[in-house]
């Protein structure tokens, strides 16, 4: 793909999401995620323009009436709305598949012409899994194709007949392609829309985890509605109208998060989605999984030999090769491969490491340096027993060292708030149990546990 054509590809992209109320926030750019390992392919990725964009900063808000799903395409009416499972990856394929059609008479064709051209790898075409039917997933996809979706697209031609370019023809390749995509990128938004297709989210650097379907599943709803089973009454209060839904970016490779939540508003079709994010991609997602982890494996055989530097710290704990590794203990500290992780991505993001040497170096001073804050802002009494090992004295310490804690701090503090976001209620919860419910009882003490655990990491992150 040349230059020109990305450029005319993004700006075609934006025009469609300025005509559709996506708000992008300008810490973002649109560019090219180029696979080297295919030849230089990619296809459109979220970057950020700064160095850092703080948690809790809001960089996307998409109306729902943007969303692709079975409720809102051309042929909402004919498709069959499946919650979950194949059925509903299938009829969201159609969905995808009559948009396609349709070409620029789409009112999503901006944002479908932004998706990968042809098919996407997926481990779904595995001949060996059968379901209960004993048809394999590819029989399946065949049979649904031929018997249901192709006559029901030239049952209704007049909506996306409109080109005379191959492209504009159904086909079982072509429907392939609309399976893979959804496969690759679809979102649980409500119980009303379902699976979907979400602009800008559901990107290569994007992974949907989660969903709250408090929405009216007939209409779409966030408040009373005329399909409520029961009457309004004086004493009830309307349903929840934030919805949390979890997006991250990357989490497999390179740990950078992104999360969303639904803003309060009247109905469905003007409820937005908002989503924000600690830390951004910013060159291509194989190249940084291969550089991430490479710095992990790195850095790992330092601490390993030099375990003892974390009997010094208050919050790094040493984890063995025998225990959990990436966790917080019961203390509120992080285990030492926790706070690698956060270190790498951090340094990584920096490019702090022309050479292994400087990576090592650059370990040991943020280590130090964190050691020497531990002692002064804790308030260790004895700080000749808690001073580090091999100290380097801190008078006017590199910036760069305060800007790698400053963000292991943040992301500390970030992964705890979440955690913490899905153990709201439990007060709540314990007083609304019976009496005989001791085991859920005894449930949630332990999570309320773990919930004054997260608060002690989130101070000493704060600190």
């Amino acid at each position: 793909m040349s230059g020109q054509q990305i450029h005319s590809q993004v700006n075609v992209l934006l025009e469609w999401c300025a005509a559709n109320c996506i708000f992008i926030d300008p810490h973002m750019r649109i560019a090219l995620d180029v696979d080297e390992d295919e030849g230089g392919r990619g296809c459109l990725g979220v970057y950020s323009t700064e160095k850092f964009i703080p948690p809790n900063y809001t960089l996307v808000r998409i109306p729902k009436d943007a969303v692709l799903s079975v409720r809102s395409c051309s042929l909402s009416g004919y498709i069959p709305f499946s919650p979950y499972g194949l059925e509903a990856q299938l009829a969201l394929s159609l969905a995808l598949y009559a948009e396609i059609l349709r070409e620029t008479q789409s009112r999503w064709f901006g944002y479908l012409q932004s998706l990968p051209a042809g098919l996407v790898d997926l481990p779904m075409f595995d001949l060996n899994s059968r379901s209960e039917d004993g048809l394999t997933t590819l029989e399946e996809i065949n049979r649904f194709y031929h018997d249901f979706a192709e006559p029901l697209l030239l049952q209704h031609m007049a909506l996306w007949q409109y080109g005379s370019t191959t492209s504009s023809i159904p086909t079982l390749n072509g429907f392939y392609r609309a399976f893979s995509l959804v496969h690759r990128a679809l979102s649980s938004v409500d119980a009303y829309h379902g699976l979907s297709m979400v602009p800008i989210a559901d990107w290569e650097n994007h992974v949907h985890l989660e969903s709250d379907y408090n929405v009216c599943p007939e209409c779409g709803s966030l408040e009373e509605c005329p399909h409520d089973a029961e009457e309004s009454s004086e004493g009830r209060t309307a349903p929840k109208s934030k919805i949390r839904m979890l997006i991250m970016i990357c989490l497999r490779y390179d740990f950078q998060y992104i999360w969303g939540r639904l803003d309060e508003r009247p109905s469905c079709s003007t409820s937005m989605v908002s989503f924000w994010t600690c830390f951004y991609l910013r060159m291509p997602l194989k190249r940084i999984k291969r550089e991430v982890f490479s710095l992990f494996r790195d850095i790992l055989p330092c601490l390993n030999r030099d375990h003892h530097v974390f009997d010094q710290s208050r919050l790094i704990y040493y984890g063995g090769p025998s225990d959990r590794q990436f966790y917080l203990n019961d203390e509120g500290s992080l285990s030492h491969q926790l706070w690698s992780i956060f270190f790498v991505t951090s340094v990584h993001r920096q490019q702090l490491f022309p050479t292994r040497v400087d990576l090592r170096q650059t370990l040991q001073a943020v280590l130090n340096h964190q050691l020497t804050l531990e002692t002064s802002l804790l308030g260790d009494q004895d700080e000749s027993e808690n001073a580090p090992s091999h100290q380097i004295t801190f008078n006017h310490p590199d910036t760069r060292i305060i800007e790698v804690l400053l963000e292991i701090g943040q992301m500390s503090m970030a992964l705890c708030s979440h955690l913490d976001s899905e153990l709201h209620g439990l007060w709540n919860a314990m007083e609304e149990i019976s009496d005989n419910a001791v085991r859920t009882e005894l449930a949630l003490s332990l999570l309320m546990s773990e919930r004054s655990i997260l608060d002690v990491a989130n101070r000493n992150g704060e600190n």
